[in-house]
């Protein structure tokens, strides 16, 4: 570990819009935002929608996200649209149904392959399965 990585302070999720659950995990109320674009999808985010800052370690060296420790590390911060945070958590609609390739022998494909839909729509899908998965559960934090 580098002298600067050790440095790093521990972040925490925030959250921004309304609170979707009745315990947000020790997430903090963040302003909305409006304008930045989602770490997932790419698009806006756009006012009165909800989602998370996602912090995460950037490696400036090289110019990309990882998990390992680089030369020159950053801690930063993310926007996700609640939708795009939920996709990235608990899989594709494939994956959480069980049909993707996780659950099949040969090459593991996360995505659930389609031309007809944005990764915002693919997002928004899988939170339908999700909630049809979880029907009494809020989605997660």
């Amino acid at each position: 570990m580098t002298q600067q990585s050790q440095s790093l302070p521990k972040q925490q999720l925030d959250y921004f819009g309304h609170a979707w659950a009745d315990d947000m995990g020790g997430a903090r109320p963040v302003p909305t935002p409006i304008d930045e674009v989602c770490g997932w999808c790419g698009e806006l985010i756009g006012p009165g929608e909800n989602g998370v800052i996602m912090p995460h370690v950037h490696n400036l060296a090289v110019g990309r996200h990882t998990h390992s420790i680089g030369c020159d590390m950053r801690s930063l911060k993310t926007p996700l649209h609640l939708e795009c945070y939920v996709r990235q958590r608990e899989g594709s609609v494939l994956h959480q149904r069980g049909e993707c390739s996780c659950s099949k022998p040969g090459p593991r494909v996360m995505a659930d392959p389609s031309d007809l839909l944005s990764l915002r729509q693919e997002a928004q899908a899988a939170v339908a399965v999700w909630l049809d998965l979880h029907p009494h559960q809020h989605l997660p934090i």
